[in-house]
């Protein structure tokens, strides 16, 4: 489960990860500048202006702790790549939906606005990443594949490897046609006869693909909150009909 903290700005912390070396969170809507839709603390897209982005970025980042950093982002492609962030990589890192970093120097973000944030930390080595899963990403393998790039990485076993879902469109909520629910078991989708529609529970599809990749299901933190079901704490691209702000998850060593 995840914890509230914050205080002019409100984000997500996983309870039982107390390391000290490790700052880590997922933003709510709350604390920022924003107007209308998008009201207060949007963190990325077009329509918005620019100015008001990166003034709630930076507010998101002090509530961290964490002052004019190195600030690195997937392009987030709804694909299943991840990728390594080191001294010479572009602040956003192309055709990339999963980054890692080892370094103190390197903060990682990343957007979501139903799609599931999966944060990885390893304590042995300090190593941290942030995966953005879609439900493209998911039906690819995308928590598999990030897995797979740390332990090879590293040269470590998955059981090393902590995982993190933070809020994401819930089961109750996330309705898909026939086509999508294909992609997924049956253990993950349930049919709606009433509606003639499936409904998709993407966090535990990443849940088992994490489980199947190796990670000890006492590994697999999970956050608790669907971002349709609470609109006075988070986006919904699917609930808001895509007029809507983005969240962050924020994951870095220090």
């Amino acid at each position: 489960m995840m914890e509230v903290k914050g205080n002019r700005v409100q984000f997500f912390t996983f309870k039982t990860w107390k390391f000290p070396w490790l700052i880590h969170g997922f933003s709510s809507r709350w604390g920022g500048v924003s107007s209308g839709e998008y009201r207060q603390l949007n963190l990325a897209g077009r329509e918005e202006k620019p100015g008001n982005i990166r003034q709630n970025r930076a507010l998101f980042l002090r509530e961290l702790g964490l002052f004019n950093p190195r600030v690195f982002m997937g392009e987030q492609v709804h694909g299943v790549k991840t990728r390594l962030v080191e001294k010479t990589s572009a602040q956003v890192l192309p055709d990339t939906d999963g980054i890692v970093t080892g370094s103190s120097q390197h903060v990682l973000m990343a957007f979501f606005a139903d799609c599931v944030p999966l944060f990885l930390v390893v304590p042995e080595t300090k190593t941290v990443g942030i995966v953005h899963a879609g439900w493209k990403g998911t039906a690819g393998g995308i928590a598999q594949s990030a897995v797979r790039f740390l332990c090879g990485f590293l040269d470590i076993g998955p059981e090393k490897i902590l995982a993190g879902l933070g809020p994401a469109i819930g089961p109750c909520c996330y309705e898909v046609g026939g086509e999508v629910a294909k992609k997924f078991s049956e253990q993950t989708t349930r049919y709606s006869s009433r509606r003639e529609r499936f409904f998709l529970d993407l966090p535990a599809a990443n849940a088992i693909q994490l489980e199947e990749a190796g990670l000890p299901a006492a590994n697999i933190g999970k956050s608790g909150f669907c971002t349709s079901c609470n609109p006075h704490l988070f986006y919904s691209h699917r609930r808001d009909r895509g007029v809507t702000g983005r969240m962050a998850g924020i994951i870095a060593i220090v």
